[in-house]
């Protein structure tokens, strides 16, 4: 397994953005143009269209999104959505999946 990478700010270097994630949404970073970036809350769409120029990512200003997707687009959603939690469940007769196995040999953690 390789190992995981640590990315510091002399190490960043090779990197255009980087993501920091946050209890009330995801702060984006536009590296080449600024240290921090506007959080884009947890609750927003991601089907809109948002602009990938790092210079409007600032800090003191809203999340750049060009456009939203319109009211069909989330209907829509709402609606395949509300299809997946009604499945209906299965048949009775059917017997349950059996139980995974352990694993034969001791894991390598995290």
């Amino acid at each position: 397994m390789e190992p995981r990478a640590v990315i510091t700010e002399r190490t960043s270097g090779r990197f255009d953005w980087a993501y920091v994630l946050h209890a009330h949404g995801v702060e984006v970073i536009g590296l080449s143009e600024h240290r921090r970036g506007p959080v884009v809350p947890w609750s927003t769409d991601p089907r809109g269209r948002f602009t990938d120029a790092p210079a409007a990512w600032r800090l003191d200003a809203l999340p750049p999104i060009l456009s939203r997707p319109g009211p069909a687009a989330a209907a829509s959603a709402r609606s395949t959505s509300a299809r997946v939690r009604s499945a209906p469940a299965p048949a009775t007769g059917i017997p349950a999946a059996p139980p995974l196995a352990a694993p034969t040999s001791p894991g390598r953690g995290l």
